[in-house]
């Protein structure tokens, strides 16, 4: 008996050991992982933010509001237009301007702050379904994703970052209420994130339906239970789905089907779907190859693994439900939309590597095409030179402009050629940039057209006018020239 209880006792040291010799192996892999992770996000956006150095198009809407606005003019709970009203974001941007002025880096760093909560978000919220190694894995696919965060890059889609910050802030809150003993405390907390989402882009209107599929398939609610804690979230859903769908009867674009954001309602949103698909798994650099790859690797996941088949349902349903809004948008497929719904197909990615060998050798294949393809693809390195030139160009013509623009009298007429169209620093408004220098909105700007029309604009406008031509990125006064050209 001694002898027999001694034999049990050493077994049971021998597995204790064994226990702690994995859980210490299973250590050193995630912090391995970890700081390999983290040294790639951050090279990967040192990268971008090293080659834009000034703001462009669309940013200068947002500047512009946030230097003649007050908070109290940008914020409002219950939206006014279908498209564009997008009052979090920009009362954000308004922060950042005060805080910054218009130091780029400083809205750029910002920016990337944001990308790297949206990230560990990712990681805290899918370690409960997949593992830490697995999810660790999904934050840093997230962070490197590069058709995907465009938004991280540019502060006019700062709407997408922090839209997808509350997104994932309301589903993490969903998991502690489901758990909780005050569980209707952390729904209505879980709610609020969620309106303020849906104040920050439209994108977010369909999220309760992806924290139901979160509920049913991987925390084993029933679908009557995850209805009753979600109930703060559908009342918001119906209550400003009512006020979009209001606004979306009484707008142009339900009845123009040729305009930009017009919306299509008909079997074009398979196509379109299979279009931002493709450009998340890099068709521009590999080809449609890996799209149908990757693509049948994770369906072939759902339907052979019971043990991980619910995990990808509900990334299938969050991919689908923050894209579908812009579905609709047949005549307007920007990569920039990616940003939210690239966060459950980083999930997807990471989830498989739970499996078994065969996947998660497969899942590790993605991983790798999806982290390298940006450090050292063609395709990667066209883009960068592509926004060093343009952004380099743009912060020359303002500097330049900076220059001689304090003799410029309120109300002037501006006339301005030699630029290229829309990557300049006044294409938007135009001359949105020099209304926010002189802090005058009367100014007036013509630009993008030949010299010779802008000098006959020039000759029969009213006074105080100036004609300025870049040469080089440099800013030629000739206003006298053109002056005595016009007797």
């Amino acid at each position: 008996m001694a002898i027999a209880a001694l034999n049990s006792k050493h077994k049971m040291i021998s597995l204790n050991s064994i226990r702690v010799e994995l859980v210490e192996e299973n250590n050193i892999i995630f912090y391995t992982l970890f700081a390999v992770i983290t040294a790639l996000l951050i090279y990967t956006c040192y990268a971008e933010v090293d080659v834009r150095h000034f703001f462009y198009a669309d940013d200068w809407v947002w500047l512009y509001k946030a230097e003649f606005n007050s908070y109290s003019d940008l914020f409002r709970l219950i939206p006014g237009a279908i498209y564009n009203d997008r009052p979090v974001g920009a009362v954000l941007v308004k922060f950042m301007y005060e805080a910054f002025g218009l130091c780029h880096r400083c809205f750029l760093f910002v920016q990337v702050a944001i990308h790297f909560a949206n990230c560990l978000l990712l990681f805290i919220i899918s370690k409960k379904y997949i593992g830490p190694i697995p999810a660790i894995v999904s934050a840093g696919l997230a962070g490197v994703w590069l058709p995907a965060n465009i938004a991280v890059f540019w502060t006019a889609a700062i709407f997408d970052l922090i839209g997808a910050t509350l997104c994932l802030l309301s589903i993490l809150l969903m998991q502690k209420a489901i758990s909780h003993k005050h569980s209707f405390v952390f729904s209505i907390i879980s709610a609020v994130f969620y309106l303020l989402a849906l104040r920050s882009k439209e994108f977010a209107i369909g999220l309760p339906f992806v924290l139901v599929a979160i509920g049913v398939f991987l925390e084993r609610k029933t679908i009557k239970d995850c209805f009753k804690l979600l109930t703060p979230h559908f009342i918001i859903f119906v209550l400003l789905g009512l006020v979009y769908l209001n606004l979306f009867i009484a707008s142009p674009l339900s009845a123009d089907t040729e305009k930009t954001y017009s919306l299509h309602i008909n079997f074009t949103v398979l196509e379109n779907f299979w279009f931002y698909l493709t450009k998340a798994l890099y068709i521009d650099a590999v080809g449609v190859y890996f799209s149908i790859a990757g693509s049948a690797l994770i369906l072939i996941a759902a339907i052979t693994s019971s043990q991980i088949r619910p995990v990808l349902v509900v990334c299938f349903v969050g991919f689908c439900m923050l894209l579908g809004p812009v579905l609709l948008l047949s005549n307007h497929l920007d990569k920039l939309y990616l940003y939210a719904p690239h966060f459950f197909l980083a999930f997807a990615f990471g989830a498989l590597l739970s499996v078994n060998l065969h996947f998660s050798i497969a899942a590790s294949i993605c991983s790798l095409i999806i982290v390298i393809t940006p450090i050292s693809s063609n395709w990667a390195a066209n883009v960068h030179n592509f926004y060093n030139v343009k952004t380099s160009n743009i912060l020359m013509q303002y500097e330049s402009f900076k220059l001689i623009s304090s003799k410029i009298e309120k109300g002037s007429r501006l006339f301005i050629s030699g630029l290229d169209r829309y990557f300049n620093p006044f294409s938007n408004g135009p001359g949105r940039a020099v209304k926010i220098m002189k802090k005058d909105q009367s100014l007036k700007l013509f630009i993008e057209k030949p010299k010779s029309e802008l000098s006959r604009e020039f000759c029969t406008s009213t006074t105080p006018k100036y004609f300025f031509h870049y040469e080089m990125n440099q800013l030629i006064d000739e206003t006298s020239t053109m002056l005595e050209n016009c007797k």
